[in-house]
């Protein structure tokens, strides 16, 4: 990574909003370098920025890459964007209490995650790919509309507690 490219990053992922707006400003010129180092749009990349910022609050003290838990409890009505997957080492996600929080598609691709807390938000399903979560211990789906599980989650060799109460 280039020494523009840390700047950038250290911009965007500021506290400061004006920080953070002259970030994206900048952003303009590196979106292809960016695209090349981390596989992702730069806005995928400021829409995690202000989701952690708004939902988390993340101070930037701790860069992106290095983010290993993110608990959102009781928050009502939580987006949970695409660009989560960004958080690579996510190892645990807690989203109970949420009511109606919805799961991203792409949340397989969280390999590294071992927690993932659902309770009490109304799930209706699950996303498909959850046999990806190879890691996966721990699974709390009690209190939600779920009428059926993906197939493949019986596949998940690591998890030893999986709670469907409710």
């Amino acid at each position: 990574m280039t020494k523009e490219l840390q700047n950038l990053l250290s911009l965007l992922e500021s506290p400061n909003k004006e920080n953070r707006d002259l970030g994206a400003i900048v952003a303009k010129n590196y979106k292809d370098e960016f695209k090349t180092h981390f596989g992702y749009e730069i806005a995928e990349y400021q829409e995690l920025i202000t989701f952690l910022i708004t939902y988390c609050d993340w101070d930037s003290q701790t860069p992106i890459m290095e983010i290993t838990e993110v608990r959102l409890y009781h928050r009502q009505a939580v987006e949970i964007p695409q660009s989560i997957i960004l958080l690579s080492n996510l190892q645990e996600l807690e989203l109970n209490g949420n009511l109606s929080v919805t799961l991203p598609d792409n949340i397989g691709a969280l390999r590294k995650l071992r927690i993932l807390g659902l309770s009490s938000n109304q799930l209706t399903f699950l996303p498909a790919n959850t046999e990806k979560f190879v890691d996966l211990m721990y699974l709390d789906l009690s209190n939600n509309q779920l009428t059926s599980l993906p197939e493949n989650i019986w596949r998940l060799r690591s998890l030893r507690h999986l709670n469907l109460l409710g």
